[in-house]
């Protein structure tokens, strides 16, 4: 229901910003000036609509953003790729952005990886990030443990579970891929096992220092 109401808003401002368009590209290539068409009050009702949607549909937009997209007058291919971005379920512009990016790269024509060296992941980058990060929280987890890995692993479990929270989707399917290489299970499940084994371990480092007597 609202994806029919936004997309009838949507090309009725395009058919009229492309007519707009038209007739201004036609005055600068002509001596003889004709009258550009009024915007119109659906049309400007329509903009203003769009705009507030996509503003609260897409997560990386601002306000600004949105309102200068309808208002300028080169904003028909822009606004015509955040239209797309919509229709395509995204809630990141900017990772559509990127998706359009890299299906325009003719992968074809890049040299060919070494026997045993696969590609992980596109876009180049991401996949190096995300391991280093999961590298410094095993590190960082470390500092403190002593020798009781059941002190170790809940920590772990507790940074990889609010970083995979804090992802973005691409980078999420970039986790989730990666993580197996490491050993880490994130389920509730696991969690709450490895919580209750560093109960016990540390109701027993109290006990030997008498801190519960």
């Amino acid at each position: 229901m609202i994806t029919s109401f936004i997309s009838k808003l949507y090309f009725h401002w395009l058919g009229k910003s492309i007519q707009r368009k038209k007739q201004i590209d036609h005055n600068a290539r002509s001596i003889f000036k004709s009258a550009v068409s009024a915007w119109g009050l659906r049309t400007l009702i329509s903009r203003h609509v769009l705009s507030f949607f996509f503003f609260l549909h897409f997560r990386d937009l601002t306000w600004r953003h949105c309102r200068k997209l309808f208002s300028d007058k080169e904003s028909i291919d822009t606004a015509s790729l955040m239209w797309n971005a919509y229709m395509n379920g995204y809630r990141s512009y900017k990772d559509f952005g990127y998706r359009q990016w890299l299906n325009s790269r003719d992968i074809t024509r890049q040299l060919a990886l070494p026997q045993g060296k696969p590609v992980r992941a596109l876009p180049e980058g991401r996949e190096s990030i995300l391991l280093k990060e999961i590298q410094q929280i095993e590190k960082e987890s470390y500092s403190g443990c002593g020798l009781y890995y059941e002190i170790y692993e809940p920590r772990v479990l507790r940074a990889l579970r609010s970083l995979k929270n804090r992802l973005s989707e691409y980078d999420l399917a970039i986790f989730l891929r990666i993580l197996p290489e490491f050993g880490w299970d994130l389920s509730d499940e696991a969690y709450m096992a490895s919580c209750q084994a560093e109960s016990e371990v540390w109701a027993e480092i109290r006990s030997d220092y008498g801190y519960d007597e």
